[in-house]
């Protein structure tokens, strides 16, 4: 009676093994490709990972991440405040909708020069000096709030200094009080001031599909350049030690967020590498003109890096929080930036 239990405990512990070693085979090869994926080559230091929320200021988070990390390259560390620039946006949209009598709406989107275009207006704050109060402050919906404000205002035809009065007050209320100076390394900053101690307007240049896109303003300056070259710019910047500020395309199914990773289908990776460079860039034009390449996102390029079969990948810092698999950041194959690229900003050169 005893043998025959121990027998049967036997076979029962031996099956368990079995279904435990298949169970295994299937996962372990995906579980070891996924930790030990991507070797880094090069990595610029980076600020703390930001989460932009609700807001559609991806082109704010994602240039000033990489002003901030040339910055420390420089030997000079600083994290800027986004939500600064968020509010002064917000004051600027709040004027157009007043001087509409109360039509049109307030955009939040743009493009990565005009993060540079309000930094040369309105300066900056050091992120600790104007933060909201609320980490999980909806951009959008005070955006819907400032709007009907200034409505407001136009329809009772107060006059622009009395809208812009109603609007700081709101604001004030909604994000925080806005101080006139700043305290930073043991100095008093105006914004202005400390703006420019951090950045000029011409210390980047901006590079890549000169277009009329949605959310480009008049005051956006690119330099036409193929996809090809800006590869080898970007490249070239980090492999010396300096971030890029890239913007494009991620309505891709490639673009995989939790995974963290963007890249292309099988499929279209062999017709990349078959291409000529002059039929890459005429795919490259032929895509963004028929709405097959959108500008949909920024991020800040912060690093190379390759995985096992040798294929190299750009690192990105974005701005949707620690949430995904390599905590905020992203790896972006070369093939997926060749294709996918709308706009880069890299510090000038000349």
């Amino acid at each position: 009676m005893l043998e025959s239990k121990l027998q049967k405990q036997i076979i029962i512990s031996t099956c368990y093994l079995v279904l435990s070693a298949i169970l295994f085979s299937c996962s372990s090869p995906k579980q070891v490709e996924s930790d030990n994926y991507f070797i880094t080559e090069t990595r610029c230091h980076i600020t703390p990972i930001k989460d932009q929320g609700n807001s559609e200021t991806c082109w704010i988070y994602a240039m000033l991440s990489t002003i901030e990390s040339n910055r420390i390259a420089m030997g000079d560390s600083v994290n800027i405040s986004p939500v600064y620039f968020e509010r002064m946006l917000l004051q600027e949209e709040a004027e157009g909708v007043y001087m509409r009598k109360g039509g049109g709406e307030i955009s939040m989107r743009g493009m990565i020069p005009h993060c540079m275009t309000l930094f040369d207006k309105y300066g900056a704050f050091a992120y600790d000096s104007y933060r909201s109060r609320s980490e999980n402050k909806n951009m959008s919906v005070l955006a819907r709030e400032v709007k009907l404000l200034a409505k407001n205002d136009a329809a009772r035809c107060v006059g622009l200094d009395k809208m812009r009065s109603d609007a700081l007050e709101l604001l004030d209320r909604e994000i925080a009080f806005l101080p006139r100076f700043q305290f930073f390394c043991g100095s008093e900053y105006t914004p202005q001031q400390f703006g420019r101690s951090v950045v000029q307007p011409e210390d980047y240049e901006y590079l890549g599909a000169d277009y009329p896109f949605p959310d480009r303003r008049i005051t956006d300056v690119i330099r036409a350049t193929p996809p090809d070259s800006l590869l080898l710019i970007a490249q070239h910047s980090l492999e010396q030690g300096k971030a890029v500020c890239w913007e494009g395309d991620i309505s891709e199914e490639g673009f995989d967020w939790n995974n963290g990773v963007a890249d292309l289908s099988q499929k279209e990776l062999k017709k990349i590498k078959s291409l000529s460079a002059e039929d890459l860039r005429e795919k490259y034009r032929h895509d963004i003109e028929t709405f097959r390449t959108t500008d949909d996102h920024a991020m800040s390029l912060c690093g190379i890096s390759h995985d096992k079969h040798g294929r190299k990948y750009f690192i990105c810092k974005n701005s949707w929080g620690t949430s995904n698999r390599f905590k905020g950041l992203m790896f972006m194959s070369f093939e997926y930036f060749l294709c996918k690229t709308v706009l880069i900003a890299s510090l000038n050169t000349k």
